[in-house]
C-alpha cells in the first residue's frame, strides 16, 4: 500500500446524492481545471490517502487508498460467490461504510470548515463535468494519465503539519516562536469544537498544522459534525486528549517547550469553558 499504483485509487464510488460534487459556476470550474492542468508529483502518504503536490507548490491532491479483493463486481458475479462465508459480504459492507465515513468527513470540512482546512474542491463521485486530464508522477518518476471525472479526490491548499513546523523552528533555535504557534494550534482546536466539529482521530502532531501561516486542519479524514453542539465536558475531554498526546511527545523530543505548552492549555481551556 505504500507504493502508488492506479488500481489502489480505483473504487466503486458511492452513488448517494450527498456525495455529489459541488455545483460550480463556469468561472469556478475553469479555476478548478486550471489547478488540475498542472502535473502533480507524489508528495506524501498517510494511512488513508496518497498525496500529490502541484507543480507550483500551492495545492495538493488527495486520493483515498483502496486495495481490496472485495472491490470487484466480477468477483461478486461469480456463480460460487453465494457459497462464500457470510463474513465476506460483511467485509464488503464494512469497506463501503468506512469509505462513506471518510467521505462524509470531507463534506464536513467543505461545508462547515472550508477556510480552516484550505479545502478547495471535493470530487467524491464519478462525474461528466470536469473534462480534465490529470497527470500524476510517482516517486520513481512513473507518469499516470487519467480522467479526473473518473476518480475520487479532494483539492486542498498545501499546508505544514505541526510536526514539520516544530522541527523547522527548533532547528532554527526559535523556541519562543514554536511555543507561540503551539498555542495557536490549541486556539484553533477550541474554535473547531465551538463549531460542534469533532475529530475522532485527534492527533495534533500530524493532523493539524498551518496553511499560509495560519493554524489549520491538515488531515480531513476524521471529522464529524455534531449538529446538537458539544457539551462543555465533551469539548474539554477532546481538547485534553489531543493535548496530552502531544505533550507526551514533547517531553521526549522538545522538553523545553513543555512548560509553555501546559500554560497554553490551561489558558485555552478557560476559553472552552465559555462554550
Amino acid at each position: 500500500m505504500n507504493s502508488f499504483a492506479l488500481f489502489k485509487i480505483v473504487h466503486v464510488l458511492p452513488i448517494e446524492e450527498e456525495f455529489a460534487p459541488p455545483r460550480l459556476s463556469n468561472a469556478e470550474i475553469q479555476s478548478i481545471r486550471s489547478i488540475l492542468s498542472q502535473p502533480f508529483t507524489a508528495f506524501a502518504k498517510g494511512s488513508q490517502s496518497f498525496v500529490f503536490l502541484s507543480e507550483d507548490g500551492k495545492y495538493i491532491l488527495k486520493f483515498n487508498k483502496f486495495y481490496s479483493k472485495f472491490d470487484s463486481s466480477w468477483l461478486q458475479s461469480l456463480p460460487l460467490f453465494g457459497w462464500f462465508d457470510r463474513g465476506l459480504q460483511d467485509s464488503i459492507n464494512n469497506e463501503s461504510e468506512v469509505l462513506k465515513r471518510s467521505f462524509r468527513s470531507y463534506l464536513v470540512a467543505y461545508q462547515y470548515f472550508r477556510d480552516e482546512t484550505g479545502m478547495i474542491y471535493h470530487h467524491l463521485q464519478k462525474s461528466s463535468s470536469l473534462h480534465q486530464k490529470l497527470l500524476l508522477i510517482d516517486k520513481q518518476g512513473h507518469r499516470f494519465n487519467l480522467e479526473a471525472d473518473d476518480y475520487a479526490f479532494i483539492i486542498q491548499k498545501r499546508g505544514e503539519s505541526t510536526y514539520q513546523m516544530l522541527g523547522r523552528l527548533m532547528e532554527n533555535k526559535e523556541p519562543e516562536k514554536a511555543s507561540y504557534y503551539l498555542e495557536e494550534i490549541l486556539r484553533f482546536s477550541s474554535k473547531r469544537l465551538q463549531k460542534g466539529i469533532e475529530d475522532w482521530d485527534f492527533k495534533i502532531k500530524h493532523n493539524l498544522g498551518f496553511i499560509d501561516g495560519v493554524a489549520a486542519q491538515i488531515d480531513l479524514g476524521s471529522l464529524i459534525l455534531n449538529k446538537e453542539g458539544l457539551s462543555l465536558e465533551q469539548a474539554q475531554e477532546e481538547l485534553k486528549k489531543g493535548a496530552d498526546e502531544l505533550r507526551a511527545w514533547l517531553v521526549v523530543k522538545y522538553p523545553a517547550l513543555v512548560p509553555a505548552w501546559d500554560a497554553s492549555l490551561e489558558k485555552v481551556l478557560l476559553n472552552v469553558s465559555s462554550l
